[in-house]
């Protein structure tokens, strides 16, 4: 069984703040099987610091990781699925609540 998976299975690992590293590993997920099924949006990253402490980089990349590449690889998948496949995005529940410092 575990043989069967292997053969069913590809790894991708890409850096989602890289659009070209995005683009490639949609497309080649979709070349591997003739297009996509599904796609799972199950990234993000969260500031460290307290919200008055916080730096305008790490902000930066908080966006550009939970927003601007979610985004950005829906735009990719979507034009590689075959119907009727659908895009699953995965959020936090920390959305709904602060916690000190946020």
């Amino acid at each position: 069984a575990a043989a069967q998976c292997a053969r069913d299975t590809l790894e991708l690992v890409c850096d989602v703040q890289d659009e070209a590293a995005v683009r490639d590993a949609v497309r080649a997920a979709a070349a591997w099987r003739g297009g996509l099924d599904v796609v799972v949006l199950n990234h993000g990253v969260s500031h460290t610091r307290s919200a008055l402490t916080v730096e305008w980089p790490e902000w930066r990349r908080v966006l550009d990781v939970n927003l601007k590449s979610v985004v950005h690889v829906a735009l990719e998948s979507v034009r590689h699925l075959r119907a009727p496949g659908c895009v699953v995005l995965v959020a936090s529940v920390a959305a709904f609540g602060a916690g000190p410092g946020l």
